[in-house]
């Protein structure tokens, strides 16, 4: 996608919930968040909108076989650093209820604090 095409995504401070339009590429996820970090937004989801919820998958992104979303509460905090390790490949760990479907690209396996990525497993 391009720029233009990826910030018609966000409005105000928010990314639109992505419904059946998922991103294809990592390097379009890390353009979107990348735009989206100049925004006065505190989450990537407007959770003060009736429909949105903490849980609800804003962004959705499908790689070659494999789905991920992104929930609306991911943090800026959060979202600075997935986009600080931008280099590091992503790596699938347990979420808070023990399920393997989280993602980091944190060096050492560990979570990103406010960073609430995972991968759909069937």
């Amino acid at each position: 996608m391009t720029i233009p095409e990826l910030a018609k995504l966000i409005e105000g401070n928010y990314i639109l919930q992505m419904n059946n339009n998922a991103i294809k590429s990592k390097k379009d996820l890390y353009r979107l968040l990348s735009i989206w970090k100049n925004t006065g937004g505190k989450t990537i989801g407007n959770l003060e909108n009736d429909n949105i919820n903490n849980n609800t998958q804003i962004i959705q992104l499908q790689l070659n076989n494999s789905s991920y979303y992104i929930n609306a509460d991911t943090t800026r905090d959060g979202v600075l650093k997935f986009l600080e390790n931008e280099k590091n490949d992503w790596k699938i760990i347990k979420n808070e209820r023990g399920r393997m479907n989280k993602v980091t690209n944190t060096t050492n396996k560990e979570p990103i604090q406010g960073f609430y990525m995972y991968k759909v497993i069937d």
